[in-house]
């Protein structure tokens, strides 16, 4: 709900809604209505994410273009966040072990520069924009 409301926009009516809504869990008898009415709402999200989701990749299973599929599930994503979320959330733990391993150096991974180095300068912008100027012109006076 807080992804919602900090994402998209609402008219006044519904967010006096909403606030009706959330003000009835304070009320023991309607709490579990409400609590059941968002659970339910969340759910079929989840599951009409994944049937689209499934949809894309059983269209594109034949097709050796997966950037448009790639990019209408992240569409996908974008739209149902907590679907998203707890894909991400089980690709994080199915990960681990691959991770542990690169940690340990029991694994070895051997990029080409160009597939980081786009996420190496946006570690460096981002950087640099919180660093007051005085500072990076000071390291760069003494160099």
């Amino acid at each position: 709900m807080d992804l919602s409301l900090h994402h998209e926009s609402y008219t006044d009516d519904e967010l006096k809604m909403l606030l009706i809504g959330v003000s009835w869990t304070v009320d023991d008898d309607c709490r579990v209505l409400f609590s059941t009415d968002v659970l339910q709402v969340s759910g079929d999200e989840m599951e009409e994410a994944e049937t689209r989701i499934k949809e894309i990749m059983e269209e594109n299973k034949e097709n050796e273009e997966k950037q448009e599929a790639g990019q209408k599930i992240m569409q996908i994503l974008a739209k149902y966040p907590a679907y998203g979320n707890f894909i991400y959330a089980n690709m994080w733990r199915k990960a681990q072990p691959a991770y542990q391993a690169l940690k340990e150096g029991k694994l070895k991974l051997i990029m080409p520069l160009y597939a980081v180095a786009g996420g190496v300068y946006a570690f460096i912008a981002s950087t640099m924009a919180i660093i007051p100027a005085e500072v990076v012109k000071s390291v760069i006076n003494r160099c």
